[in-house]
């Protein structure tokens, strides 16, 4: 989007096309700082929405995890049980905090809305420079940028929503003859800055886009959240097999072995990973769904 860089060079046919030079620094005064200021309130918002989504989601499990892991550690280290309610006090109010600050904050509407308007006036910038006033009548042109610009930099939360979800039926814009002569130069310039800057700017950042949803999709990638259940059900029959080992010796006539305390123990530990291991799949399963990054990953 910012342009100082291949203006100050002014090398090639950018150097060629006074049309082109002159429109890019007009864009980029008017129309550059309204950008840059939509995607960093966008950026931060998706920051601050990560985060209590990262706080409410981790915590949350980690304290449903305590809360079975205090059940577990009454019958297996008592002395513990006391420590794991302080950390899980700790992690539940965190959980709450980040929450109740979600909800009345609104991160994740603030982002939406920020982020189309940032794209918007990205769309504008390339759009505009094919706007037969470019050519025929370089005053209107600037005022229509101008217009265009004041419209999307006051854009509110619902007029994102409704731009989303209104039916598009409108017709696409036909492109208008420029209505006089246009230099070779100018076009060949025009189509030069379109290929690297619209087309192969935008095919990076999707490769980019791409491999870290795919980084991030590593619960769905390995499919933890399957593994968990299926460790779960194992814990599950691990512990019936166990239980009937001890009922046997605890019948009349057999043989107390010395092990029935250790083995009781581990009984008390697998109905514990029976109970955690889902809600951590849970968990991870959450934060994969709350940033959709599979899809994300195949969008891109």
């Amino acid at each position: 989007m910012n342009d100082v860089a291949d203006l100050a060079a002014a090398d090639g046919l950018l150097k060629k096309s006074t049309v082109l030079r002159e429109a890019l620094q007009f864009l980029g005064q008017e129309l550059w700082p309204e950008y840059g200021r939509h995607n960093q309130n966008a950026l931060t918002a998706q920051r601050r929405r990560r985060w209590t989504a990262f706080v409410a989601i981790w915590f949350g499990t980690i304290a449903i995890n305590l809360a079975i892991a205090q059940l577990v550690l009454s019958q297996v280290s008592p002395d513990l049980t006391a420590v794991v309610t302080v950390i899980e006090a700790i992690t539940v109010i965190l959980a709450a905090v980040a929450v109740i600050i979600g909800f009345f904050l609104h991160f994740h509407h603030r982002w939406l809305t920020e982020r189309q308007a940032a794209e918007r006036l990205r769309s504008l910038k390339f759009q505009s420079l094919g706007w037969h006033e470019l050519w025929c009548d370089p005053p209107a042109w600037r005022e229509r940028v101008k217009a265009q610009v004041t419209l999307l930099k006051n854009i509110t939360a619902h007029d994102a929503e409704h731009w989303a979800t209104a039916d598009d039926n409108v017709a696409p814009q036909t492109a208008k003859d420029p209505d006089g002569p246009v230099d070779p130069r100018d076009v060949a310039a025009l189509a030069d800055y379109y290929c690297v800057k619209r087309l192969e700017y935008q095919s990076a950042y999707f490769e980019r886009q791409s491999k870290t949803a795919d980084r991030n999709s590593w619960a769905t990638r390995y499919h933890v959240s399957a593994i968990a259940v299926w460790l779960s059900v194992v814990a599950v029959l691990l512990h019936g097999l166990l239980a009937i080992s001890l009922m046997s010796s605890a019948r009349p006539g057999a043989a107390d072995g010395a092990g029935h305390e250790a083995a009781h123990r581990v009984e008390v530990i697998l109905v514990g990973l029976a109970a955690l291991l889902p809600v951590i799949g849970f968990g991870c399963r959450a934060w994969s769904a709350a940033f959709e990054f599979p899809r994300s990953r195949n969008l891109f």
